[in-house]
């Protein structure tokens, strides 16, 4: 048996741009609060133990996978777009976020792409 999480990562030198854009976040009450987040970590270490726990499975290895993604601007906007905190959010705030004059917003004012971290996988 395999157990699979994935999370965002943001491994040391990470692109400065998710530093940058957390200040829109606040702006529209919706940051994370502690800025930067912890180095990426093994997840579901509470689940693999609970697994271990039942005497029916034994962990045989634990790995890290830490890759990047590079989106175009709108690519990015569709990403962000998947997750819930997105879906729910204020159509006011999410124009805000996305810059409200085009789907790709201020967001393509910093170039043709977006270095994005976000996988952190264990297995």
């Amino acid at each position: 048996m395999a157990i699979f999480g994935a999370k965002h990562a943001f491994p040391e030198g990470f692109d400065p741009f998710f530093t940058d854009i957390q200040t829109v976040y606040d702006e529209i009450g919706a940051g994370v609060g502690s800025w930067p987040p912890p180095p990426p970590q093994l997840t579901n270490t509470a689940l693999m133990n609970e697994a271990v726990d039942s005497g029916h499975f034994r962990i045989v290895d634990r790995r890290l996978h830490v890759w990047p993604v590079t989106y175009d601007a709108d690519g990015y906007i569709r990403l962000l777009d998947t997750f819930a905190n997105h879906i729910v959010m204020e159509p006011s705030k999410r124009a805000h976020l996305y810059g409200g004059q085009s789907p790709a917003g201020w967001w393509a004012l910093r170039g043709s792409s977006v270095p994005y971290s976000p996988l952190s996988m264990a297995a």
